[in-house]
């Protein structure tokens, strides 16, 4: 009736890890939300995988956060503004340079404004 023959339909209900509740006539009973979530391809262990994948991620993420082996990409724009802010005020009050060079120094500096931060 449903398109599905049993040997097909219990080796669906291993994959959820679905426990038989009985047993009746020689056959396994199971719960109804079982048997629905093996025929419709419902695939709870696999959703739990996944959040254990995400959880794995996201500790990952935390344990270089801490290790200092990830930065926020906002810190590393900020240090990067402080830095070519400290070249420039560096450049402008260097006396052996003419204003040419100085604004071609200046010119270089901002083009690096233009860098992608992915």
């Amino acid at each position: 009736m449903m398109n599905c023959d049993r040997h097909e339909l219990s080796r669906k209900l291993t994959d959820i890890d679905a426990v038989p509740t009985g047993k009746k006539n020689g056959g396994k009973l199971y719960k109804l939300k079982d048997l629905i979530l093996a025929f419709a391809g419902g695939d709870e262990k696999a959703e739990r995988v996944r959040k254990l994948r995400a959880e794995s991620e996201r500790l990952e993420i935390q344990n270089a956060r801490s290790n200092g082996e990830l930065v926020e990409v906002e810190q590393v724009k900020k240090l990067f503004c402080n830095v070519t802010s400290a070249i420039k005020n560096k450049i402008l009050g260097f006396h052996a340079m003419t204003n040419e060079q100085k604004d071609h120094c200046l010119r270089d500096l901002y083009s690096l404004k233009d860098s992608d931060w992915t």
